[in-house]
C-alpha cells in the first residue's frame, strides 16, 4: 500500500465508505470538499493507494487540546512544562473503503499520521494525535491507544463525537506506533 497526498489525478469518484450517515458524510468530503480544503491551507489529505485502487484517506490540519487540572498534573509527571494546552496534529477525516479486502488500511494511515507528527515535531511543537471520533470509531481509536479529552471545552462537539488524543512520545507506545 502507498500513501500519497490527495491530487487532481486521483480518482475518487467511486470511493464509498458504506452508506450509514456518517459513511456519506466522510464519502462526500473526500469527493466535493478535500481539494478545497487543501488549496485553502485548512487541511492536507492523504489517499492508500493499494494495487491502483483508493482503499482509504486520512485529513490532517493542526489542533490544541486543552488540558483540565488532572490531566495538566498526568504531563507534569512526565516532565511536560505546565501548560493549558499541547500542540497536536488532528485526523480530521479517516475513512476505509468499503470494498477493501486489505487488512489494517486504518491502522497504516494513523501511522502515517503518526509519522507526520513525529517529522513535524522536528520543526514545530507537535506532541499529540488528536481526533473527534464518531461513537462507530471510539473502540477503533481506543485499541490504538487514544483516550478521551477531559476538559469541558471539548464536550458539545457536533454528532456527539468524542474528542481523543494519543501522546507520540509517551513513555510507553502500542506496537502499531513503534
Amino acid at each position: 500500500m502507498r500513501i500519497r497526498l490527495l491530487t487532481r489525478d486521483v480518482d475518487v469518484s467511486a470511493f464509498s465508505c458504506g452508506d450509514e450517515e456518517h459513511h456519506r458524510d466522510l464519502n462526500e468530503f473526500l469527493k466535493a470538499d478535500a481539494r478545497r480544503y487543501m488549496t485553502t491551507s485548512m487541511s492536507q489529505t492523504y489517499v492508500a493507494i493499494e494495487r491502483g485502487e483508493l482503499v482509504g484517506y486520512v485529513t490532517l490540519l493542526v489542533d490544541a487540546i486543552w488540558l483540565n487540572s488532572d490531566e495538566k498534573s498526568m504531563f507534569e509527571q512526565v516532565d511536560i512544562p505546565p501548560a493549558q494546552t499541547i500542540p497536536a496534529l488532528k485526523v480530521g477525516r479517516l475513512a476505509r473503503s468499503a470494498t477493501c479486502t486489505t487488512h489494517g488500511v486504518g491502522t497504516a494511515l494513523m501511522r502515517f499520521a503518526l509519522d507526520m507528527l513525529v517529522d513535524m515535531s522536528e520543526r514545530v511543537g507537535c506532541r499529540l494525535l488528536s481526533v473527534d471520533a464518531i461513537p462507530p470509531a471510539v473502540e477503533f481509536y481506543e485499541r490504538l491507544g487514544f483516550v478521551p479529552n477531559l476538559h469541558n471545552n471539548h464536550t458539545g462537539k457536533r454528532r456527539g463525537t468524542v474528542s481523543m488524543r494519543f501522546d507520540a512520545f509517551g513513555p510507553t507506545l502500542p506496537d502499531w506506533a513503534i
